[in-house]
């Protein structure tokens, strides 16, 4: 029988991939940054924050193209906001790739630049 996994390590895989792969656009010239998006309980309501549907690291290429990565781990995938936005993104020309792995990038990484 499988184990499930935690929420709490689904969590801290995602966000330990999420730095690695800001330090690596960072070490090749991309100005990116966390996008946080979500909501939090305040008094008797709940307040959003973010676009809905953006991805986990938003910034520029070092050429100034627009560019969006989406971080999954797991068996996670890409939900019906974020499609909308990957395909905003793309129909102007950006850059918006789903990543999986650090490798994966660095082979996405190998092909841009």
């Amino acid at each position: 029988m499988q184990e499930k996994i935690k929420k709490a390590d689904r969590t801290k895989n995602h966000e330990s991939l999420l730095k690695k792969c800001l330090l690596l656009l960072s070490s090749e010239g991309f100005l990116v940054w966390k996008n946080n998006t979500g909501s939090i309980k305040t008094e008797n309501r709940y307040q959003t924050y973010g676009l809905k549907g953006s991805p986990d690291i938003i910034g520029c290429t070092p050429s100034g193209v627009f560019c969006g990565f989406e971080i999954k781990t797991g068996k996670a995938v890409q939900n019906k906001h974020q499609k909308a936005f990957e395909k905003a993104v793309k129909a102007r020309d950006g850059i918006y790739i789903v990543i999986h792995s650090l490798e994966e990038l660095k082979e996405w990484l190998a092909t841009y630049l």
